[in-house]
């Protein structure tokens, strides 16, 4: 296991740790953008409401009401994790769906099939992963990273490794007046 703690004298982790923070600032700026095409077309939709006030309007106007509280983020990470799997592809898991103007997905919901190996995932049957980090945030900083190789079941990547959203649950619950 690799984490942000080690003491490579390198400053390879360091530098991993703000190229992870570069993408997850970025994840949050496409994030805002798709929160800005909900907005325009939400608008659109109220005006045919108030124009037409059809049925379909009306539903049109409803799911995009739900759609602009999805993508609220209250609260917590983004993003919590990457995997990197057999044929390359690289996956960042976390709260929600995420893509850029291309629709290409910048980070993919927890619930999603292919999220599924971040948690399934170990030496004895690494799900077709062959990486796995997982991030450890204070708001949208990333503070910590924690690395798994799968392919290197020998290796001290999979004892005792930190959880870390075990962590923010403790942290969350601590309440030093109780």
């Amino acid at each position: 296991m690799r984490t942000t703690d080690d003491d490579t004298g390198d400053g390879a982790i360091d530098r991993d740790l703000a190229a992870e923070q570069r993408y997850l600032d970025q994840a949050m700026t496409y994030l805002g953008l798709m929160q800005a095409r909900t907005a325009v077309v939400k608008a659109a939709s109220d005006r045919a409401v108030r124009e037409e006030n059809t049925v379909d309007a009306r539903i049109a106007q409803w799911h995009l009401k739900q759609r602009q509280e999805a993508l609220v983020v209250s609260g917590g990470p983004l993003c919590f994790g990457r995997i990197d799997d057999e044929d390359r592809d690289r996956w960042y898991v976390g709260r929600r769906h995420v893509e850029d103007e291309a629709s290409s997905a910048i980070v993919v919901d927890w619930r999603a099939p292919v999220s599924a190996p971040f948690y399934r995932a170990a030496s004895v049957d690494p799900c077709g992963l062959v990486f796995r980090r997982r991030f450890s945030c204070d708001g949208a900083e990333l503070v910590a990273i924690f690395d798994e190789d799968l392919t290197d079941p020998d290796g001290d990547s999979h004892g005792g490794l930190p959880d870390p959203l075990l962590a923010e649950l403790d942290r969350k619950s601590y309440r030093p007046d109780a």
